[in-house]
């Protein structure tokens, strides 16, 4: 009989196609064909009946509350995390259903009700519970440092609160793991998550040359924490070099000559147009708490096999880019250092070849069919308790 796995995740590719999402899919796809039963549990607001690839997946709701009150509930302390009720919802459908030779694996993009659920259920079954970080829990602290300036709730505690029974601490990130240590006693692993593999059997050996101009990409959100701010400073005006931007929101305020804004596309056509058009990608992040995270985004342009530039923090990302020669991350702040980087490789873009070579020479060992593998290893050794 095959081992279960209750997978419980806040977003899914039931209601997002976020890189996040994806990657939650990916690794429900890895569980499947190590031999694991999964079940997806996860949030949705329409509760409609989804079909996914033969995946079966369950969706609570979050009760009738506004995510607005929601959230200022949770910011001031009267309750643990905004998702309190669908957390709820879902213990209170696991506690029936799972065992004690069962797996409940919780992965958290930001949020704590995750945790909070597989925890609970824990307490109530004995089961094996695996907590999954992708990011750290919103309005904790990393390396004493908080994300938002505006007032809310330090949330330490209630990290420890809720990891303090699990089974594995696994992160997607080895500056976290070592966080991690710090607070929780049991073993703590690190697992990057990679990039998901060409479903499309496409290949990506013959990227556009693009000898005249260095032409970047970029598709995907655009808030504060990407800095778009910045991007003007960095791109506007620089000869030989434009970066196009797909996404619903224009932060920029006022036209540049070499910063395209087109319409999301879907993610097939996004390849193709990668393909026939761009030579590099384009990736931001302007907080240093978000140094102990690896934005998807990095393993999605080693499987394309794209030369990356853009501006991270200090930590594990910029060092994936930087120190396996696949492009340039400068620190956050050092606009102008990037700026000057993009001019270098314009004017000399036989050298973007070389980058592209050392993504593909590498792409590998970073797919999360390869990278899975250890993980799967750590899993099975938790049978054994």
């Amino acid at each position: 009989m095959k081992r279960k796995i209750y997978y419980i995740t806040r977003t899914y590719t039931h209601d997002s196609n976020s890189g996040g999402a994806l990657m939650r899919e990916g690794a429900v796809k890895q569980f499947c064909e190590h031999g694991y039963q999964v079940e997806v549990i996860s949030l949705s607001k329409t509760l409609n009946n989804i079909s996914l690839d033969n995946q079966y997946l369950t969706l609570f709701d979050n009760g009738k509350g506004s995510d607005r009150v929601n959230w200022t509930k949770q910011r001031f302390g009267f309750s643990e995390d905004y998702l309190d009720d669908w957390a709820n919802n879902c213990v209170n459908y696991l506690r029936h259903k799972v065992n004690k030779e069962d797996i409940v694996f919780a992965t958290t993009g930001g949020d704590l009700a995750s945790l909070k659920v597989a925890s609970l259920v824990k307490d109530k079954t004995d089961c094996i519970y695996i907590a999954n970080f992708r990011d750290p829990v919103l309005h904790t602290t990393v390396n004493n440092k908080s994300l938002s300036p505006f007032l809310h709730v330090n949330r330490d505690h209630l990290l420890i609160k809720y990891l303090n029974n699990a089974n594995l601490v696994v992160t997607s990130c080895n500056s976290y793991k070592e966080y991690i240590e710090e607070k929780f006693q049991g073993r703590v692993i690190n697992n990057h998550f990679g990039f998901l593999g060409n479903e499309s059997n496409r290949d990506y050996s013959h990227l556009p040359n693009n000898n005249n101009s260095l032409s970047i990409v970029y598709a995907g959100t655009l808030n504060k924490y990407q800095g778009p701010n910045y991007y003007p400073d960095v791109f506007s005006g620089l000869k030989k070099t434009s970066l196009t931007v797909y996404s619903n929101s224009d932060p920029f305020k006022r036209e540049h000559d070499n910063i395209y804004i087109k319409k999301p596309v879907t993610r097939d056509e996004l390849y193709q147009r990668i393909m026939k058009n761009h030579n590099a990608g384009f990736v931001s992040l302007s907080n240093p708490y978000f140094s102990v995270c690896v934005p998807s985004k990095i393993y999605e342009y080693i499987n394309i096999g794209l030369p990356i530039f853009g501006f991270l923090p200090d930590g594990e990302a910029r060092s994936i880019v930087n120190d396996n020669n696949f492009g340039y991350i400068a620190k956050e702040g050092k606009y102008s250092e990037l700026r000057q980087k993009l001019g270098y490789y314009s004017n000399r873009l036989e050298l973007v070849d070389d980058l592209k070579m050392n993504v593909q020479n590498s792409r590998d060992k970073w797919s999360m069919k390869h990278l899975f593998s250890d993980l799967i290893e750590e899993i099975k050794l938790l049978g054994d308790r």
